[in-house]
C-alpha cells in the first residue's frame, strides 16, 4: 500500500508539472498556438520521452511506469485544458470589449449573471442571495486569503485621512465594513442590494460586538438613501463591477461625499505581463468556475466573475471614468501582479 501511494503521488505531481508547462507552451504564444499545433507537440514530446525513458536501464520498473504515466496524463491534461481555454476564449466572445471603447451603461449589453434579458440589478442580487452562505469560504479558498490582504490595504488608504463617518457601498458579507472599524472613532453604514449578504453580514457584525458602530441597509447603490455631502469617505470592495449603470453609481457616491472626501474603490483588474497573465487567465477562466459551481452550487456565480471581470474597465480606463464623474486627485495602485486594483479619489 505504501509503495502505491508514493507511486500514485508522484504521478500526481509529474503530471502537475507536465500540465504546467504544456500551459507555458500556451502562453509563450499568448493563447494563438492552435490546437492541432499543441496536439502535435504534445504527442511528440510524449513518444520521444516516454520512449527513451522505456529503454532506460538505470530506472526501475516503478520508476519507468510512474514517468511514462505522468507524461501521459500531462499531455492529455494540457490538450484538455488548451481545449476549455479555447471554448472558454469562443463562450465569452460576446463580453469581450475593446478596453478602450468599453462604455457601461451606455448601449453596449452589459454582462449579467443569468440571461440577456430583464434587469441585470435584479439578476445580480439573485446570484449573490444565492450564495450568502458560502460566499466567504468561497472567497477565502480561491482567493488563497489575498482578499484579505487586499482589504487591509484599503482600509490603510482610507484611514490615513482619519474620517469619521464611511460609506461602504456594496458591503455584501461586511468584510471591509468590519475591517475599517479599526480606523479609529469610525462609524460605517453599509449598503447592498442583497438581503442574504447582509443577513450574514449582520452576524458577523454581532458576533465581533460591533453593532453600534457599523450600520446595515438594504439598497441600491446606484440610488444611494443618503443626504448630500453626509460622509468623509465612501468605499467599494468588488461591487462596482455589478453596477448596470456605472456613471449614475459613481456619481451618486460623489454626491453623499463632503467636499474633500475620499473614494476608495478595490475591484478586479488583469495582469498584463507574462507569465502572470497567462497563469491568471487559466485559474480565473477555467479552474475558478468549475470550483465555484461545485461549492456554491450556482452555475452562473463562478462563470459571471471572469465575464465581468473581462468586460470592466480598468486602470487608466476606469480612472477616466472616476475624472467624468468629477472627482480629482485620481491614483490606481495595483496589487498582486494587477490581479486587483486600488483607485483612489477626491471630490
Amino acid at each position: 500500500p505504501t509503495g502505491l501511494l508514493n507511486m500514485a503521488s508522484s504521478i500526481f505531481l509529474f503530471s502537475a508539472s507536465s500540465i504546467f508547462l504544456g500551459v507555458l507552451l500556451l502562453s509563450i504564444t499568448d493563447g494563438h498556438l492552435s490546437l492541432e499545433q499543441l496536439a502535435f507537440e504534445e504527442v511528440s514530446a510524449f513518444c520521444t520521452l516516454g520512449w527513451s525513458t522505456g529503454i532506460t536501464e538505470e530506472l526501475s520498473e516503478m520508476g519507468r511506469i510512474i514517468l511514462i504515466s505522468s507524461m501521459f496524463i500531462g499531455r492529455i491534461g494540457t490538450v484538455t485544458l488548451a481545449f476549455a481555454l479555447t471554448s472558454s476564449k469562443k463562450a465569452s466572445t460576446k463580453y469581450s470589449y475593446p478596453k478602450a471603447s468599453v462604455q457601461v451603461g451606455s448601449a453596449m449589453k452589459p454582462v449579467k449573471p443569468y440571461s440577456e434579458e430583464g434587469s441585470k440589478k435584479a439578476q445580480v442580487a439573485s446570484m449573490f442571495n444565492a450564495i450568502a452562505k458560502r460566499y466567504d469560504l468561497l472567497n477565502r479558498t480561491l482567493s488563497l486569503g489575498i482578499d484579505v490582504i487586499w482589504r487591509n490595504i484599503t482600509v490603510k488608504a482610507v484611514g490615513k485621512h482619519q474620517p469619521i463617518d464611511l460609506l461602504d457601498v456594496a458591503t455584501g458579507t461586511g468584510d471591509l465594513a468590519i475591517a475599517l472599524s479599526h480606523i479609529p472613532n469610525s462609524h460605517i453604514d453599509g449598503i447592498d442590494i442583497a438581503q442574504g449578504m447582509l443577513a450574514v453580514a449582520q452576524v458577523k457584525i454581532e458576533k465581533k460586538h460591533l453593532d453600534d458602530r457599523i450600520t446595515l441597509s438594504h439598497g441600491d447603490g446606484e440610488s444611494l438613501p443618503y443626504k448630500d455631502a453626509s460622509y468623509d469617505a465612501v468605499t467599494v470592495a468588488f461591487g462596482v463591477r455589478n453596477f448596470e449603470n456605472l456613471m449614475p453609481g459613481l456619481k451618486e457616491m460623489r454626491r453623499v461625499l463632503r467636499p474633500d472626501g475620499q473614494i476608495a474603490i478595490l475591484e478586479f483588474s488583469q495582469p498584463e505581463r507574462f507569465p502572470i497573465k497567462q497563469i491568471y487567465h487559466v485559474y480565473f477562466n477555467v479552474i475558478l468556475p468549475v470550483i465555484g459551481r461545485l461549492v456554491s452550487k450556482d452555475n452562473a456565480a463562478y462563470t459571471y466573475l471572469p465575464e465581468s471581470v473581462d468586460a470592466f474597465p480598468y486602470g487608466q480606463t476606469f480612472l477616466d471614468k472616476l475624472q467624468e464623474a468629477g472627482f480629482r486627485d485620481l491614483h490606481h495602485r495595483p496589487l498582486t501582479f494587477g490581479i486587483a486594483t486600488l483607485y483612489t479619489a477626491k471630490k
